[in-house]
């Protein structure tokens, strides 16, 4: 199914490896696809291709969608990435802490252990 040639893989169906990736087979990953969130797994880091039709295909993953038998070509752009969490300043200690994680501050007199 895979073959190297010169420190390059190259899968039958997918064509060679993309090495700059920061991400790799078997990772999940969750990404837009007609609109909606998909989340699945990385089956293969796939060069740029040309299509049939003459057009160009950039890097992308190919994935495998949670329930899903046939597999999606991702670009890169598609990914959804988690976002930076977000902190609340706390009324007893002044410090910052993850939101909604305020009744867990030592210095919290509400706070159950």
């Amino acid at each position: 199914m895979k073959v190297s040639n010169n420190m390059t893989e190259i899968h039958e169906d997918y064509g060679p490896s993309y090495s700059y990736s920061d991400l790799k087979k078997g990772d999940p990953i969750d990404y837009r696809l007609e609109g909606h969130t998909e989340h699945g797994e990385i089956l293969w880091v796939a060069v740029a291709s040309t299509l049939s039709s003459g057009q160009h295909f950039p890097p992308h993953y190919v994935v495998i969608a949670d329930g899903n038998t046939f597999p999606d070509m991702v670009l890169f752009s598609d990914l959804v990435m988690d976002a930076e969490p977000t902190m609340e300043y706390c009324q007893w200690c002044l410090g910052m802490h993850l939101k909604g994680a305020m009744d867990q501050c030592p210095l919290n007199p509400n706070r159950k252990v």
